[in-house]
C-alpha cells in the first residue's frame, strides 16, 4: 500500500488541513487495507498486514515512486483449513465513548 506525499490531510497549496498533518495519510491507508483485506476474505483469500519491514530496501524493490510513499504491504495465500479465532479484548478496554 502506497500514498502520495502530502495529499490526505492537506490543502491544495501544501499546507495541512488539520494540526495532524500527515496523519491522514496513515488513517486512510488503513482503512484501505481493511478494505482490501475484508475484500480478499470474500474471496476466500487470506491476508497479513505487515507494517514492520525496511521500508528503504521494500521501496526500491517494488519501484515506489520517490512521489509516493510505502505505508504497508499485504501478504495473500489461500488459508490452509480453518483459520482460529482470535480472542478479542472488550471494547469497553479500547474504546471510550463520548
Amino acid at each position: 500500500m502506497t500514498a502520495v506525499k502530502k495529499r490526505s490531510g492537506f490543502e491544495r497549496d501544501g499546507s495541512p488541513s488539520t494540526k495532524y498533518g500527515d496523519g491522514y495519510t496513515f488513517f486512510d491507508c488503513g482503512v484501505s487495507c481493511q478494505t482490501f483485506c475484508l475484500a480478499a476474505k470474500d474471496h476466500g483469500i487470506g491476508t497479513v498486514i505487515l507494517g514492520v519491514f525496511d521500508i528503504d530496501k521494500a521501496s526500491a524493490i517494488l519501484n515506489v515512486p520517490p512521489e509516493e510513499e510505502l505505508i504497508a504491504l499485504i501478504a495473500l495465500g489461500y488459508p490452509d483449513g480453518e483459520t482460529p479465532k482470535v480472542k478479542k479484548k472488550d471494547h469497553e478496554k479500547l474504546l471510550r465513548w463520548l
